[in-house]
């Protein structure tokens, strides 16, 4: 009699899997071909860019102000080696300080524009799987799939229409 059952389940559990319509979609090619994650990069670019280069500037102020203190330490009386080694502390503290803000900043907005991305994504795939009749659609995190399961350029497609 269990024997029985467990048969029945089998069947009566592939038999519903049989009839699941399932599509597969790439994140990663979507975030690398849509335009709208293209664009919210350029953005992003466009932005941090020149703020990168302040930051670059100040660690190059500070590593000349370190070399030039190490170079001429045993010239300098105590007075001057304190108020270098002040100088030293404060530019390396503000420098650390714009990083942070700077690192922050950059992530607030990353997360910021692939949230909006995902969301855009999710709207695309529930249209394509109404449209389409799929059951279920699988983000690529799955071993193996088949690539006629691959509904990606559409989606890429959609998103790139609008």
């Amino acid at each position: 009699m269990l024997r029985f059952l467990v048969v029945c389940c089998c069947l009566f559990f592939s038999t519903s899997v049989l009839a699941t319509k399932v599509a597969v979609v790439e994140i990663q090619k979507i975030f690398a071909q849509s335009k709208q994650a293209k664009a919210y990069q350029q953005e992003i670019e466009n932005e941090f860019s020149p703020r990168q280069k302040i930051l670059q500037g100040k660690q190059g102020e500070l590593d000349l102000k370190v070399r030039s203190y190490e170079k001429n330490r045993l010239t300098m009386s105590d007075k001057e080696a304190r108020t270098a080694e002040k100088e030293i502390i404060t530019m390396r503290q503000e420098y650390q300080s714009y990083r942070q803000t700077l690192q922050q900043e950059l992530q607030q907005k990353q997360q910021k524009n692939v949230r909006s991305v995902e969301a855009r994504i999710e709207k695309v795939v529930a249209q394509i799987a109404k449209k389409k009749g799929y059951d279920l659609v699988l983000f690529q995190g799955i071993a193996f799939h088949n690539p006629s399961l691959n509904i990606t350029q559409e989606v890429i497609d959609i998103m790139n229409k609008k």
